[in-house]
Parts: structure tokens; sequence; C-alpha cells
């Protein structure tokens, strides 16, 4: 059975839906030169750049760990351990660098593909957008789960195991530990306060590099599979187009439509 949303046009920002609202998470706001609000977009700047310089302190933490743990063989195998997560971190913060540093050609792009979009619910049919919003989906949600369950697992198993023991168990003690190995210039387990601080701090830490992450291929995804899509189109107005000899003009005019349109692509 069909429902109300099958028979209505997808709007574009519909398709952008996922990796916008899930960079808003983090304060990175996609149409920020869109808003009427310019509390909300400082606050949504605010909070980004305070994830960010909280973030890279949390990975400056991991350094330190990962120096200090190669210098004794005993201690190797944490900085083994604590490697993948410094190069992790690191891709977060590239991806979101470049970002940063090709926004406004990711802006205007963007707003090329809005104003090339099928409006029509018969236009889109032609485009097959119902095709490739299913393919999209697919990728989108089988990537998003795969990145944010390791972000999700690392960050919140040592809080779910002690408290479980503590609770559960009948240990005696809280074991205090992070999901992460992060050295401090402070005891950051010396009491409860400043654990469940520190807890969320990185745990928050390391959503924000999950997302930063996350986000910058989700945008490729939609990007790419609406480029693809109109090509799709231009194959398939080629194919139907009839090329009658008696027509030389028609068909003239029709493959400078097509040219122009496939060089916008291109563009």
């Amino acid at each position: 059975m069909e429902t109300a949303k099958d028979n209505t046009a997808r709007t574009f920002m519909e398709l952008m839906r996922v990796p916008v609202q899930f960079y808003r998470t983090i304060g990175e706001d996609i149409y920020a030169h869109r808003s009427t609000n310019p509390l909300k977009s400082l606050l949504f700047k605010i909070y980004l750049y305070a994830g960010f310089i909280n973030f890279n302190l949390l990975v400056i933490g991991e350094l330190v760990f990962f120096y200090n743990s190669i210098q004794d063989f005993e201690t190797i195998r944490l900085a083994i351990a604590v490697a993948p997560c410094i190069g992790f971190s690191l891709v977060a913060d590239f991806k979101q660098a470049a970002m940063i540093r090709g926004k406004k050609t990711l802006i205007m792009l963007l707003d090329d593909l809005e104003n090339m979009h099928p409006k029509t619910l018969a236009k889109q049919m032609e485009y097959k957008l119902p095709d490739f919003e299913k393919t999209m989906k697919r990728v989108i949600n089988i990537f998003t789960f795969l990145c944010l369950a390791y972000t999700t697992t690392f960050s919140f198993y040592p809080a779910i195991k002690a408290s479980v023991k503590f609770n559960f168990l009948g240990y005696d003690t809280f074991d205090r530990n992070f999901g992460f190995l992060i050295w401090f210039p402070f005891d950051a387990t010396r009491n409860n306060l400043i654990y469940w601080i520190m807890y969320w701090d990185i745990a928050h830490g390391a959503y924000l590099a999950g997302i930063a992450f996350l986000c910058a291929d989700l945008l490729l995804v939609v990007v790419i599979t609406q480029i693809c899509m109109h090509f799709n189109y231009i194959s398939m107005r080629l194919e139907d187009h009839p090329c009658n000899s008696n027509e030389d003009k028609e068909n003239i005019e029709f493959l400078i439509g097509i040219i122009r349109y496939h060089d916008k692509c291109l563009k």
C-alpha cells in the first residue's frame, strides 16, 4: 500500500536531510548562509569551535599517551591500542579542515544541484529518482551504523561494564575507566565528579570525531548520487531520441540542449 509520501515529490532538502542534521548536532550548519536567525548561527559556530578545541586537546592527550607508552617495552601494547584512535581522530580533523576550506565551493555546488533538482513527481519519475534515493539510503544507513557503532561502543562500554559489575555482580568498587587511552595532566579518576565530567567530555569528543568523519562521506554519497542521476537521465534522453533524418534542425537543437545540460553537470 502506497503512503502519502510516495505520492508527493521529494525536495532537494529531503535528500540532504541526514548529513545536514547530523552536522548540526556538532554545530556545523551547511546552510548557515540562509539562516534568518543570527543568534542561532552564532551559537552553532561557538558550539562547533568549542567542540573541536576540546576534541583536539583530547587528541593531544592521546599523542602524549602514545609517546609515553613507546618508551617502555612493557607498555608498547598500549601504544598499539591507541594508534588507530589517533589515526581516526586525525582523519576527522582533516575532513573538517577540508570542509572549512572548501565550504564556498560546496555551497555553490549544492545550490546548483538544488536548481537542477526535478521539482514535480512526474519529472522525478523520469529521472528515476526513487531508485537512486533507495540506493543512496541503503548506503547511508549502513555506513552511519558502522561508523557510529564504533565510537558509541568505545565511549560507553566502560561505563556500562562498570555499572553492571557494581550494581548487579556484587563488586565493591566502581571501576573508573575511560573508553579511550588518554594522558591527563591530573588524576581524572580522583573522584566521581571529575571522573564523570571527563567521561562525558571524552564521549562528546568521540561523537564529534565520528560525525565529522561520517558526514563528509555522507555529503559525497548524496552529491554523487544526484550527479549520477542526472547523467543517467542524459543517457536515457539520448537513447530515446528518435533522431529522424528529416529533422536535422530538431536533432541539432536537442543535442545543443543535452550538451549544455551535460556541461552543467560537469561543472
